[in-house]
């Protein structure tokens, strides 16, 4: 495990090929909420695999012309996917942490910032759908994993750290 794993925002640059530091976090109205420090969260592999993003398209067709011809179009919210395993030491400690990630994915507009290396976006978001896995490795290993769909802004703001 790296040594930046544990919410350093700034790292160093050299050392290993490939990406050195990841770092998804929430702001929870008063502080940012690490999800990917190695001691409550993880983040999962399914955090930020995929997005969808659309279109809302307005077209006009004419018995004239074949076919329909888009005269205006707007990029519709986002759809990102983010897992997060939640790890305590106890069922309560986990059942807190569980309930922190709910609570800061449950307000009506907050922000993401997700760091990869030096590279930064900071997504505006809505409230998530969330589902909740606590089965029976889970509960023995005192963890669960929360699976959120974060509706988001299509629009993203960017930032490299030097």
């Amino acid at each position: 495990m790296s040594e930046f794993a544990f919410g350093s925002h700034y790292p160093p640059k050299g050392g290993a090929v490939g990406m050195k530091y990841l770092d998804i976090e929430v702001h929870t109205g008063t502080s940012w909420l690490s999800l990917n420090d190695h001691y409550r969260y993880i983040a999962g592999a399914k955090s930020l695999e995929n997005s969808q993003q659309g279109r809302r398209r307005h077209t006009v067709s004419s018995a004239m012309y074949d076919g329909e011809w888009e005269v205006h179009s707007t990029k519709t919210n986002v759809q990102e996917t983010l897992e997060v395993y939640v790890m305590g030491e106890d069922q309560t400690l986990v059942t807190q942490y569980q309930q922190q990630v709910i609570d800061a994915f449950s307000q009506s507009l907050y922000n993401v910032r997700i760091t990869r290396d030096e590279d930064v976006e900071i997504w505006r978001c809505f409230p998530a759908e969330y589902s909740i896995q606590r089965g029976h490795v889970n509960l023995h290993n005192f963890r669960s994993v929360v699976t959120l769909s974060v509706p988001r802004f299509p629009k993203v703001t960017y930032e490299v750290r030097q």
